[in-house]
Formats: structure tokens, C-alpha cells, sequence
């Protein structure tokens, strides 16, 4: 939430989490998504795996599921508190 951008000039509230679908639907058009970043200066997604927001159902372990970009698949067995994975946040309008 208050997050400002890489200026620092966005509004608070502006960039968020994405959704597992959300996170989904950038791995899919990652190879796009990639090209617009890096010709704009910015970093492109890496083959990591990265959290959402969507938190997974019936889950003992305070989990959320995360979205590997090496593979597509799907994933919901890890705590939130791990520090093992990235986040790339989406800034809304």
C-alpha cells in the first residue's frame, strides 16, 4: 500500500498484489511483458517464482499461492512469512 512507484511520486494505494489470476495472465504474456519493461528501463520478470494475493483455501499454514515463471505452475504449500520468493507489484489507475 505504500509503495510509490520508482520515482516515488505515485499516489499511496496506487501499486498492489496481484491475484493468482493476475499473476497468471503475466506469465502468459510474460515474453511481451518482458520487452515493454526492459525498453523502458525497468527489469524484466525473471524465471523465479512469485507471490499473489490470493490466499489459499482451507490452509493451516497461512499460505498464499505463488505462480513459478519457469513453468506456469501453481503453487500453495508455503507459509506468507517465507522470504524465499518475489513479489512484482501492478500499479492500478
Amino acid at each position: 500500500y505504500n509503495y510509490r512507484g520508482p520515482n516515488g511520486t505515485d499516489p499511496k494505494g496506487r501499486w498492489y498484489l496481484p491475484s493468482k489470476q493476475e499473476g497468471l495472465d503475466l506469465y502468459a504474456a510474460k515474453d511481451n511483458i518482458a520487452s515493454v519493461l526492459t525498453a523502458n528501463g525497468g527489469t524484466a520478470l525473471s524465471t523465479a517464482d512469485y507471490w499473489s494475493a490470493t490466499e489459499v483455501n482451507n490452509s493451516d499454514k497461512n499460505a498464499a499461492w505463488r505462480i513459478e515463471f519457469s513453468t506456469g505452475n501453481q503453487r500453495g504449500n508455503v507459509t506468507k512469512t517465507s522470504g524465499h520468493y518475489y513479489v512484482r507489484c501492478i500499479r492500478g489507475r
